[in-house]
């Protein structure tokens, strides 16, 4: 985690299969949302937690041959999250992915 709020959310656990990262996880797609509230698949709790509101997520599943290390996350783009956007993170997180393998 990074940001102004991110000391707050470090070391929080959040059950397997909720919020969008669950979601992008256990499906292994890719997601833009622009209106996170409006999704139900958001978990609002850790912005009532922080303080912090979420208004746009880009989620991306890191795996590579079948195997699903976990998901990159951006949150609140400073204008809007484009396909461009999920693009370029989909190839980081194909990258992060490889890499993972190796060590693993």
């Amino acid at each position: 985690a990074r940001g102004p709020q991110a000391h707050k959310v470090l070391g929080e656990r959040i059950p397997s299969g909720l919020g969008i990262v669950g979601f992008t996880v256990q499906r292994g797609v890719s997601l833009l949302i622009h209106e996170p509230r409006n999704d139900p698949r958001f978990f609002a709790n850790m912005d009532r937690r922080t303080g912090y509101q979420t208004v746009s997520v880009l989620a991306v599943p890191v795996s590579f041959d079948g195997t699903t290390f976990g998901c990159l996350e951006l949150l609140n783009a400073p204008k809007k999250f484009t396909g461009e956007h999920l693009e370029r993170l989909s190839q980081v997180a194909d990258r992060l992915a490889e890499q993972l393998l190796v060590v693993v």
